[in-house]
């Protein structure tokens, strides 16, 4: 199993909107640092299309691929 890694640069302000969006559409766990937010989803049947009703149209992101044996590294 595969989880999927979001990092997304936005505002300070954007954040709580944010994970409250990203929280309704799957994503469990979330992680704010300097560059703005991680999000990850479970498992690999995410959908980016879905990122492009969420995301403020500014909003510049990465999508990663994350083997299950790196993330029991997060938890």
């Amino acid at each position: 199993m595969y989880r999927i890694s979001i990092r997304v640069e936005l505002e300070e302000y954007r954040k709580d909107l944010l994970v409250d969006a990203l929280a309704e559409a799957g994503f469990e766990a979330f992680e704010d640092n300097d560059f703005g937010l991680a999000a990850y989803y479970p498992d690999s049947s995410f959908d980016e299309s879905l990122l492009a009703t969420i995301l403020p149209s500014e909003a510049k992101y990465r999508v990663e691929q994350l083997d299950d044996n790196l993330w029991q590294r997060f938890i």
